[in-house]
C-alpha cells in the first residue's frame, strides 16, 4: 500500500476540522481544497491506512463517519511542525 504522507496529512486536517465527516464529503472537500482531480480510491486507501494506524475511527453506517483520534491529532501537530520547517510556513 503506497501512501503519500502529505495527502494523508491534508485528509486528516479536513477530518480534524469536520468531525464525523462522511467519506463522500471528505472526498468532495479534499477535491475543492486542493483544486485537483483526485481518485476516490486513493482517498479511501489513505483513510483505511489511517484507521489501521489508529489515526482515525471510522464508524460504519450509511454514511460512514470519520473522526480523528488523539494519535491522529498528535500526527497532525508533528507534521505541521515538520512541514512548516521544510517550507518555512504553516500549511
Amino acid at each position: 500500500m503506497e501512501i503519500d504522507i502529505v495527502v494523508l496529512y491534508k485528509l486528516l486536517n479536513i477530518v480534524y476540522e469536520n468531525p464525523g465527516i462522511s467519506m463522500t464529503e471528505l472526498f468532495k472537500r479534499y477535491r475543492q481544497k486542493e483544486g485537483v482531480k483526485v481518485n476516490y480510491t486513493k482517498v479511501r486507501k489513505h483513510i483505511e491506512y489511517a484507521e489501521i494506524k489508529g489515526l482515525v475511527n471510522v464508524r460504519k453506517g450509511k454514511p460512514a463517519s470519520i473522526e480523528i483520534t488523539k494519535k491522529g491529532v498528535d500526527f497532525l501537530f508533528l507534521m505541521n511542525r515538520v512541514l512548516s520547517g521544510v517550507l518555512g510556513e504553516q500549511i
